[in-house]
């Protein structure tokens, strides 16, 4: 018997869930791997995502990797943070604004997740869901692209031109192929010949 199923039949763990439908509920006293299993039971009994806020960067990444042991590691997401405004400005690392973007698009969609992220995290500025999803463009086989108008979006979202895609947020142009990162691993190729683009994603 996992050891979930045994937190789900203890009393104290039924008021917990009852009292959550209803309104917030503070609990006191958890720890470690208590606090990760307890995490884990309400990610099974919840049916949404929930955001987990601990003090620091290195207890949020501790506790995902934990979550991950016992949880699908697809289900578990962070969304990191500096913890000076001075080094965010200064070495703002394209990996933290990865699994940002990730969590983000996961919380949008309401899918049935744990969002882990630190104090930081939760006082920094973020624009409105609405905002979010037009930066969403969903592209298919068929469609018409202007090259050029493509190219100055993916600028206007932070994306990063270059020769090659060597990390997340970068992209290059190279005749009509557009060579783009993606939000999960791996990159997109996309053939533009022609203008209209008639060939599919290639994940690569």
């Amino acid at each position: 018997m996992e050891l979930e199923t045994l937190l789900e039949q203890m009393p104290a763990f039924k008021q917990i869930t009852e009292k959550l439908v209803a309104r917030r509920q503070l609990i006191t006293g958890v720890a470690g791997s208590a606090r990760t299993l307890l995490v884990s039971a309400l990610y099974q009994q919840q049916q949404h995502a929930q955001i987990v806020i601990t003090d620091n960067n290195y207890h949020m990444e501790q506790l995902a990797e934990d979550l991950m042991n016992r949880l699908p590691a697809e289900s578990v997401y962070q969304f990191p943070a500096e913890e000076m405004l001075a080094a965010e400005v200064a070495t703002s690392s394209p990996d933290f604004r990865l699994r940002r973007v990730q969590a983000l698009h996961a919380l949008l969609n309401d899918e049935h997740c744990i969002v882990v992220t630190s104090a930081s995290g939760l006082r920094r500025f973020l624009p409105a869901p609405a905002v979010f999803q037009q930066a969403v463009v969903t592209l298919k086989v068929g469609d018409d692209i202007d090259l050029e108008q493509f190219r100055l979006w993916l600028g206007s979202m932070g994306y990063q031109l270059g020769k090659m895609v060597e990390r997340p947020g970068d992209f290059a142009i190279r005749g009509s192929i557009i060579d783009s990162s993606r939000v999960s691993p791996g990159t997109y190729i996309l053939n533009a010949f022609s203008f209209p683009m008639n060939f599919p994603f290639n994940r690569v």
